[in-house]
């Protein structure tokens, strides 16, 4: 599903979308593609539809303690 405001494509949890960046910037994924992408890679939260997307470029808002919350973060939904 797309997000109706930006187009991106969205994913419903923060685990979904990490998982996600993990297998486009894998090293098997690197290897094999013509065009590869760059190592990396980050999940936000969309403010219009709430769901998450993927991105290559660091928030420049992005907390110091942000590896600790995104890590809280991926529990709290696990739990729910």
């Amino acid at each position: 599903m797309n997000c109706p405001i930006s187009g991106f494509t969205s994913y419903p949890t923060a685990q979904a979308a990490w998982n996600v960046i993990r297998l486009l910037t894998g090293k098997r994924a690197l290897l094999t593609h013509k065009q590869p992408g760059t190592p990396g890679g980050f999940a936000y939260r969309c403010i219009y539809c709430h769901q998450w997307h993927i991105t290559r470029q660091q928030s420049r808002h992005r907390p110091a303690d942000w590896p600790r919350r995104r890590r809280d973060l991926i529990e709290r939904e696990m739990r729910a």
